[in-house]
């Protein structure tokens, strides 16, 4: 009888904590956005006989995202199953190579390498610059994997990013490639956070240098900037996919010349003075204090009277790039394929419109291999 009893209350226990949980999802309305993962969750998809029953229909599909996005407590189960999978030493947690001295790295396997994508991408960077006048760059940098790949699990499966890259930058002949890795493997500094895919400002500068190297600039030395620490709680978007509960955290750098200047910086009609956005330290994606995030186009006046005009068609990495460059142009133009029109009209228009002197391509390898907006470059015509 007792045995009994105790099925009983176990069977009660658990119908209750189940009919608990689905109550909770039903109340629970979480908001649209997520600042652990900052990104947008899934909306409940639109029912139709197409999106039911057509060939495409994917009603199914994405309703699982939803109730997966807005699951209740969904952080806390992230959490918990990411602790249970370290605990068994499993290092790849939610695509994401847990390594040694807290770093965790974005995993990319050779299987994951979309050869087309990489053909298509190099084909428009090398159309773009062919149709393009004055200098023209190309800066094409390794992932925190390769730099510190002694970091990385032993049995970890990773695609050659040596290789890639040389091969990349063989197909690009009508701009000059700016080649970081051996200044990035001399370096003892920290170039990556430790849990954010991004380059650190000491990272950024390092590139920075190899820049001026290649075009023939004088760079600022570090002594001519005041060097900020403005957080020293960073957890980045690795961190958001793991939710280990003894994470790391990284100081955030911002470089600001000693050497007074004028900015005026423009996005989305609005213009501000500066490349910082200092409220964004409080968020989860402290990253975003650089510009405060991404969009299609940025417009930046240096003060600087040199005639100059430098156009950037880059990731994310440019936005702790860019403030570096602000002596060395009077005029530079930030575009983000991803946010930018997919009209071509729309590029030739910029161009027109802008008119650059200089030219810089700036990708992650990681992102180069996988952004399917790069191949559009190759539209581009005079």
């Amino acid at each position: 009888m007792k045995k009994n009893t105790g099925y009983i209350i176990t069977t009660v226990v658990f119908v209750v904590f189940l009919f608990g949980l689905a109550i909770a999802n039903l109340i629970y309305n979480p908001d649209d956005f997520s600042e652990t993962e900052n990104r947008m969750l899934a909306t409940f998809p639109k029912l139709t006989a197409d999106s039911l029953f057509g060939e495409d229909g994917d009603f199914c599909e994405k309703t699982e995202e939803y109730i997966n996005d807005r699951f209740v407590m969904r952080d806390t189960f992230t959490a918990i199953n990411a602790s249970a999978d370290y605990l068994l030493n499993r290092r790849d947690i939610g695509g994401i190579w847990v390594c040694k001295d807290g770093y965790y790295m974005t995993k990319c396997t050779p299987e994951e390498v979309n050869e087309r994508t990489v053909s298509s991408n190099v084909l428009g960077v090398e159309k773009f610059f062919e149709n393009l006048d004055g200098n023209k760059y190309f800066m094409l940098f390794p992932s925190a994997s390769l730099i510190y790949r002694d970091k990385l699990p032993a049995f970890a499966n990773e695609f050659d990013q040596q290789t890639e890259i040389n091969n990349i930058f063989a197909g690009v002949t009508a701009g000059k490639n700016v080649d970081v890795r051996d200044a990035f493997f001399a370096s003892d500094e920290q170039l990556y956070y430790r849990t954010d895919h991004h380059w650190t400002s000491d990272g950024a500068y390092t590139a920075y240098r190899e820049f001026c190297k290649t075009a023939g600039l004088e760079p600022l030395e570090k002594s001519d900037f005041d060097i900020k620490t403005v957080s020293t709680e960073f957890q980045g978007t690795h961190d958001s996919k793991v939710l280990l509960p003894f994470a790391a955290k990284d100081e955030v750098k911002l470089y600001i010349p000693k050497q007074s200047e004028t900015l005026k910086i423009t996005h989305d009609g609005k213009t501000t003075d500066s490349f910082y956005v200092m409220s964004a330290l409080e968020k989860k994606d402290k990253y975003q204090v650089f510009l405060g995030g991404n969009y299609g186009r940025v417009d930046i006046e240096t003060g600087v009277k040199n005639g100059k005009r430098l156009l950037v068609v880059k990731d994310s990495f440019a936005n702790s790039f860019v403030p570096l460059l602000t002596t060395h142009y009077e005029k530079i133009c930030m575009l983000d394929l991803r946010f930018f029109s997919k009209n071509p009209d729309d590029l030739a228009a910029l161009i027109d419109e802008f008119a650059p002197t200089d030219t810089l391509i700036l990708f992650n390898i990681a992102n180069f291999i996988s952004d399917p907006t790069i191949k559009r470059l190759a539209m581009f015509s005079k």
